[in-house]
Formats: structure tokens, C-alpha cells, sequence
């Protein structure tokens, strides 16, 4: 099962504004079978990941390095974690302790904000 750190999304993409986001700042979704992603802000103790999900597409079961909370900005998407299954809408927000395996899939196109805490 892969282990995500923020490296593994690239470097931050910086903004004029820095640490100011909204789903607008999700990357294009691409024609991969996986979500589009952009690291958008690395900062003493977190970083801030966009996804952009298309209907249907989806993120196998996976874990984090650190403690994440994930936010749904767009959309609708379906997340699991230890046996249990919740829908994200806008608003919606999960957190979740370090190395929990976690999977991702979306009902309709969607952007998902994940915050991964780094210290």
C-alpha cells in the first residue's frame, strides 16, 4: 500500500496570495484514470493538496505519512477508512490520524482539499 508525503505531490504551486486558495485553484482534470493533483501551499507544519476528480474516478486505498484532514469543495465523493464509508459534500470535513488507510472515489466531478500536518 503506498505511503503519500507531501513530496509526493511535487512542489507547492505558489499564488499571489499566498496560503488563499478555493477549488478554482484545482489543477485541469486530466485523461488519466486518477484525479488531477497540486500541491498548493507548503508551510511550517502543512501543506495543502487540490484534487480534481471526474465522475468516477477514483484513489485505491493508500495512507498518509502524517495526521490529514480532507475537505470537499465541489461535488460529491465517497471516502473510506477503517471498514466505514461517508459522503463528502461541500463543507464536509474529515480528519484523520497518521498512517490510516484511506481510499477516495467521486460520485460526480469534484475537488477535494486535503491538508496534510507536518509537525
Amino acid at each position: 500500500m503506498q505511503t503519500n508525503t507531501p513530496e509526493t505531490f511535487g512542489d507547492a504551486d505558489h499564488h499571489d496570495i499566498p496560503g488563499l486558495f478555493s477549488a478554482a485553484d484545482a489543477p485541469e482534470p486530466g485523461s488519466r484514470a486518477v484525479p488531477s493533483v497540486q500541491r498548493v501551499l507548503e508551510a511550517e507544519g502543512c501543506n495543502v493538496i487540490l484534487f480534481r476528480f471526474r465522475d468516477g474516478q477514483a484513489l485505491k486505498e493508500h495512507k498518509a505519512a502524517w495526521p490529514i484532514t480532507v475537505q470537499c469543495l465541489e461535488g460529491e465523493l465517497q471516502f473510506g477508512w477503517k471498514g466505514r464509508e461517508v459522503t463528502l459534500r461541500p463543507g464536509s470535513i474529515l480528519y484523520l490520524p497518521k498512517m490510516e488507510p484511506h481510499w477516495v472515489a467521486a460520485n460526480t466531478d469534484a475537488v477535494l482539499a486535503l491538508q496534510m500536518h507536518t509537525t
